[in-house]
This record gives C-alpha cells, sequence and structure tokens, in this order.
C-alpha cells in the first residue's frame, strides 16, 4: 500500500512539474539561429537601417548605429507576467543621454502593413549607462513622443552583466535589477501582446536567458514554443 502511493506520489510531483513547465517561454540563444517565434522589427523613426541581431557564442547580440531603436519580439498570450532577461551594453557608438538596452514590454508588435516596422506603442525597461543619467529607466513611447513613467539610478558599468526583471500585473508595473526592487508604477497606457529585447540610440548590447511566464496560463510548451491554443485565447 505504501508504494502504490509513493508512486501516485511521483505521478502527481510529476504532472505538477510538467504544469509550471508548460506556464513559461524562454530563450538562452545556445543555437545558430534565432527562434521563428521572435519578430524582428524597427521602432521609432522609420524602417532604416535594418535590424542587426546575431546568436554568438551562446549570446543574442544587437548591434545599433544610429537614432531610434531595434526591437526583437515575440507575442505572449497573457497581459500579466514576469519577463526578465541578462542585459550588457557593450557599446556606446554615441553619446546621448537616453543610450539604453533592456525589455520591452507590452508593445504594440509589428506593423500590419509593414511588419519589419514596429508600432509606436510600448515601454521601454532598460540600462540607461549615459553621463548624468547613469542607472535604469522605463519609457513610454508613442506616435511622435514619450515619458518616464519610472527611473532608478544605479552605477552601470559598461561591459558588465546587469539582470533586468519587470512584473507586469493590470497596470501595476514593477522593475527589478539583480533582483533588487528599483520602482514601482501604475501605468496602463498600452496594453500590446508582444514583450521582448531592444538597443537604441548608438548601443551595441548583448542578451541571454530570456524568459517570461504567467502563472495563470498553461498555453505554452515546455521546449519554449508558443502554441496554438493561444489563437483560440485571442478570439475568446
Amino acid at each position: 500500500m505504501l508504494r502504490g502511493f509513493v508512486i501516485v506520489g511521483l505521478i502527481m510531483f510529476s504532472v505538477s512539474v510538467l504544469s509550471a513547465s508548460a506556464e513559461m517561454w524562454k530563450d538562452s540563444f545556445d543555437g545558430d539561429e534565432l527562434k521563428e517565434e521572435w519578430k524582428p522589427v524597427v521602432s521609432v523613426f522609420g524602417a532604416n537601417p535594418p535590424t542587426n541581431w546575431k546568436i554568438e557564442n551562446g549570446v543574442l547580440t544587437g548591434r545599433w548605429t544610429t537614432w531610434g531603436q531595434q526591437h526583437l519580439l515575440i507575442e505572449y498570450p497573457s497581459l500579466d507576467y514576469t519577463v526578465q532577461v541578462k542585459c550588457r551594453i557593450d557599446k556606446i557608438n554615441t553619446i546621448n543621454v537616453d543610450n539604453t538596452a533592456g525589455l520591452i514590454v507590452r508593445s504594440a508588435g509589428p506593423d500590419r502593413i509593414n511588419p519589419g516596422q514596429g508600432v509606436v506603442d510600448f515601454y521601454n525597461y532598460g540600462l540607461t549607462p549615459s553621463a548624468g543619467n547613469n542607472g535604469i529607466s522605463m519609457i513610454y513611447i508613442w506616435a511622435d513622443s514619450w515619458d518616464y513613467p519610472g527611473r532608478a539610478q544605479k552605477e552601470l558599468k559598461i561591459g558588465e552583466w546587469y539582470t533586468l526583471k519587470m512584473v507586469a500585473k493590470g497596470d501595476n508595473l514593477k522593475g527589478y535589477i539583480d533582483n533588487e526592487l528599483a520602482f514601482e508604477v501604475n501605468d496602463g497606457r498600452t496594453k500590446g501582446y508582444f514583450v521582448g529585447v531592444y538597443t537604441a540610440l548608438y548601443v551595441n548590447a548583448s542578451f541571454d536567458d530570456f524568459v517570461v511566464t504567467d502563472e495563470t496560463l498553461a498555453s505554452v510548451s515546455p521546449q519554449g514554443t508558443l502554441i496554438t491554443t493561444w489563437a483560440g485565447l485571442k478570439k475568446q
């Protein structure tokens, strides 16, 4: 009898682990090519030059040597999630007060007519290491304007890895760096279903261990690919 209980317990534990895994989408950039779910777009001020994303030695690199920014996005089946990535500023090609790279949250995603162009309605949450604005910033960008719902000062170093995390629940957005809460804001101006990473304003950056999770969902496969039930959820 005891043996039977142990076997049942192990089965239930295994099911619970699989269920937890099914709520996560992740990419450690271990392959040679980007996963097919990623959508590269240029956002803000035109679609030139093209995006520049590569996987090198198990790390995603994004090189951006002009104004505006490039995004790498996935469509995720929830507006409430925790998204995290390791980010490193590799080079600032031209000094600007808002040189930045990091996470994209609640983006409206690619333009329907020109998929290489991003719709200008999203939040940036990233490292801003330039002099006079050293720290992390959350920027809401729309149309031809932007503002800063959240900022926190922190001494950042070029070439050093930092872990960025954003917890989005309703209009409440919490920004973390290296597991420390940097700021908390309430801002619900955009609620797009795309999330990802970016480099902006003359910044080259590297990324690793991208993870997005929602405890209420079971529509994402443990292998890190979004499955077709997302289409059904969107229709509902």
